[in-house]
């Protein structure tokens, strides 16, 4: 892993705000309060401003700020590995099941320091998206796909057939081709539970092509083949995103209707390999980019190209904050902030939590008469990808020493077992707390709880101490969840093998807590069940059928399928309907023959 200190390019897409005050409307002007204070003071309020959560080969940075007075020294480090500076931006190349961000602050001037940690979640993919099941149409007849991902900590799935969404269970889609179809486009979307990061995997189909010539139709009929003619390629195209962002990656997939199956070529700005998947992470900003695939038939020798031109996108990187680190109280301030963007970046304030109203990138504020601190963030959002970055800049301190108040834990009322949770502990407090936080009666230093639980329990208390240094007052909070699980080993009981026209039924079960609420799927079709419970009769024309369980837990709403393929066999009273009205056409054909070949 490469370790580097930028300026604050921070790709925080999973940094959350909390947006619980007002806008100030129709003002110029926004007021808080800050201190005067002059004396050497701090490291109070020490924070690491980051993501909770990062992703194999995504960019990442965080900032370590403490209110200080002269300003503080830091160290920040990962995982034992230390800079002398308060930022650090890496991108993970693998999965690990964790890391830790540690910074520490020192005041020179009065000896004192602190330390922070932040323990991140590692998320990957999704990466390896395909799909399996048929390459050919079959119109008429159902038809079962699966999607396939490599998810951390797990994917859901959509669906499109030929450009319409359609309901599919999880990672699984059930389709019936209308009988005048001829070809189709089939993709599956693969979405990350947590980070939202999503890729998509693309299957052509085709009806196998019957040839109209008449001469073509005896020679088939002669050698009893059903073999394709060669043909393509076809609708030739290449799948992926019409704009691209610097340091984030990126992939195409180049597809057409070839039989047999075409030989590609992709590549970039004139560099180009063997096969149709073509990814890549720009290091710097282009003022365009090309994609170009060729697809070329083995047999016939015919090829076609095609070309995708991309818009770069940069940023946002570089974000800081101009204007003054110490304000005078009832005297107003402006703060400009700035980013390398492109095409352009939209820009939001945000003092203590609170959004306030900015012209553009400029803020002005007036800090009131009372004294105590404030922080100021700027956000900078890419006009086009969403992207956005922060800027952070402390504002004074408070002089006086009072809290903890507001003692709050955050986090969920229910947790599900195997999936990752965490919590937060914060309070008001100055100078600020220090926290111990745990879980039944195992705690740590820090005000951040992160665990996935492995097995049910009936319930369990994470309890959180908030301490004031200098006070030496001291507060606690406990919190009480509900534990979720599942649903988990879903099956589906009952026959294999169905008989036309005759009653059959099935069970579903699977392992929930509280409880699952469950829906079916036959042949694609929902099918109204009494619950856990299906009761079907197969019609005299199917002679196969798929039957989907999907389970759904009544609390999380995660979901999980079962699926059962049925084989269908006549009925014996049918079959010997079906063989008394055949008899006696059996025995005029062979009286006939008998007649031809025995002259009177």
């Amino acid at each position: 892993m490469d370790y580097m200190h930028n300026s604050l390019c921070l790709l925080l897409h999973l940094l959350h705000f909390t947006d619980h005050g007002t806008n100030v409307a129709g003002k110029d002007v926004s007021t808080f309060t800050m201190a005067n204070e002059q004396q050497p003071y701090g490291p109070a309020s020490h924070t690491i401003h980051g993501p909770d959560a990062v992703t194999v080969g995504v960019p990442c940075s965080f900032v370590c700020l403490a209110q200080c007075s002269p300003e503080c020294s830091y160290t920040v480090s990962i995982d034992d590995h230390s800079i002398e500076h308060k930022e650090l931006a890496f991108t993970l190349k693998q999965w690990e099941s964790s890391k830790t961000v540690t910074c520490t602050a020192k005041n020179a001037a009065t000896g004192s320091s602190s330390t922070v940690r932040k323990t991140l979640y590692i998320l990957e993919g999704p990466v390896n998206v395909s799909i399996s099941g048929p390459h050919t149409l079959t119109p008429g007849e159902t038809q079962r796909f699966l999607c396939i991902a490599h998810c951390r900590p797990f994917c859901t799935y959509t669906w499109v057939v030929d450009g319409d969404s359609i309901a599919g269970s999880g990672d699984e889609v059930v389709i019936r081709p209308p009988s005048e179809a001829t070809s189709g486009t089939l993709i599956c979307k693969a979405t990350n539970s947590v980070s939202g990061l999503f890729a998509t995997a693309i299957l052509k189909l085709r009806v196998p092509s019957q040839s109209t010539d008449m001469a073509e139709k005896e020679i088939l009929t002669t050698y009893q083949t059903t073999a394709d003619q060669p043909y393509g390629p076809v609708s030739l195209t290449i799948y992926g995103p019409d704009a691209v962002t610097v340091g984030v990656p990126c992939s195409f997939v180049c597809l057409a209707q070839c039989s047999p199956e075409c030989n590609y070529t992709i590549g970039a700005d004139g560099q180009s390999g063997e096969g149709n998947e073509l990814a890549f992470t720009l290091k710097q900003w282009e003022s365009s980019k090309t994609v170009t695939c060729t697809a070329k038939n083995s047999v016939t020798g015919r090829s076609s190209s095609i070309s995708k031109t991309l818009q770069i996108l940069e940023g946002p990187a570089n974000v800081s904050i101009s204007g003054p680190h110490n304000l005078t109280s009832n005297e107003t301030e402006r703060f400009l902030c700035t980013a390398t963007c492109r095409p352009s970046c939209n820009y939001t304030w945000i003092i203590d939590g609170e959004p306030v109203d900015g012209s553009g990138d400029e803020v002005v504020i007036r800090p009131s008469t009372e004294a105590t601190s404030a922080i100021l963030i700027c956000k900078a959002t890419n006009s086009m990808s969403g992207l956005f970055a922060t800027a952070v800049r402390m504002l004074g301190a408070s002089s006086g020493l009072n809290g903890p108040v507001s003692l709050t834990i955050y986090g969920p009322d229910a947790v599900t077992v195997g999936v990752p949770c965490s919590f937060v502990c914060s309070a008001q407090c100055s100078p600020e707390c220090n926290y111990t936080i745990g879980i039944d009666g195992q705690s740590g230093e820090g005000n951040e709880l992160a665990f996935t639980l492995k097995q049910w329990e009936s319930s369990k208390r994470v309890t959180c101490t908030a301490k004031n240094p200098a006070s030496g007052r001291s507060s606690s909070i406990t919190k009480t969840f509900q534990i979720l699980e599942g649903p988990a080993n879903v099956s589906i009981s009952g026959p294999h093998n169905l008989t036309s026209d005759e009653t059959e039924r099935f069970l579903c079960t699977a392992t929930c807590r509280p409880s699952c609420n469950y829906s079916w799927i036959l042949d694609g079709v929902p099918d109204a069940g009494s619950g856990d419970e299906l009761v079907i009769r197969i019609s005299t024309e199917a002679t196969s059928a798929t039957l989907i369980c999907k389970a759904t837990n009544s609390v999380s709403g995660l979901f999980a399928t079962a699926v059962r393929k049925l084989a269908v066999s006549r009925s014996h009273s049918r079959s010997l309907a079906e063989g008394a009205e055949l008899l006696p056409k059996l025995l005029f054909a062979f009286m006939s023959v008998l007649l031809v070949v025995i002259p009177p």
